[in-house]
């Protein structure tokens, strides 16, 4: 084959995105044919830069060769954990990072819950799961587990006694009434700013006329 056809064809090869360091034969088969494939690792074994276990092996194609690592895959948590994006802001006092052939994982312990839930006080619990015709009732879920409570009055999440002015709460816009005799009633709110807590403050005593 002439000098100039040869280098016709390393040209034709190379635009056709053929691998560069393929040699062309004289009949333009073999080797010569374009090469537009890459190598891969084999099923579930992660491809890395530089072997890190001894399991490591490579594979080539067309001139191209890569590394694969049946050990590096990414680290897990344990079963007692569960996988977080990142540590920082976790409040969990034992979240930690794994890692392995730079990859990196958060763990943190799952929550250890042995409650159970409660009704507010002074409601009491609806063994039947069925909220009696004419009661009011709500639900309260604790780790899983809901109960029905017979609301005895006040709101679902009003204290059964009247709050100290200023006190924290932890239901914003949450408005409750103390009967202080039978035709008044003093009532407080949770005032808050869109967060999750507030402080109770008096709206005061109200009252109404016999026969309204």
């Amino acid at each position: 084959m002439s000098f100039l056809r040869h280098a016709l064809m390393v040209v034709w090869v190379a635009a056709a995105g053929c691998d560069a360091n393929v040699e062309l034969q004289a009949d333009g088969g073999g080797q010569g044919a374009c090469c537009l494939e890459e190598p891969m690792c084999t099923r579930d074994v992660p491809e890395v830069s530089e072997c890190v276990t001894d399991a490591c092996f490579s594979v080539e194609w067309c001139c191209i060769v890569k590394l694969c690592d049946p050990g590096c895959y990414p680290p897990v948590c344990e079963l007692t954990e569960h996988q977080v994006e990142t540590c920082e802001g976790s409040t969990a006092p034992d979240c930690h990072a794994l890692t392995n052939c730079g990859h990196t994982t958060y763990c943190e312990s799952e929550p250890m819950c042995g409650e159970l839930p409660a009704c507010d006080e002074g409601d009491e619990q609806e063994m039947t799961g069925v909220c009696p015709a004419g009661a009011d009732c709500y639900e309260a879920a604790l780790c899983g587990t809901i109960i029905l409570c017979l609301d005895a009055g006040l709101q679902h999440g009003c204290a059964p006694s009247a709050p100290r002015e200023g006190a924290l709460c932890d239901a914003p816009n949450l408005n409750c009434d103390y009967p202080v005799n039978p035709s008044c009633v003093e009532s407080w709110t949770c005032a808050g700013s869109g967060g999750d807590t507030g402080e109770w403050t008096s709206l005061g005593v109200g009252c109404t006329k016999p026969g309204d």
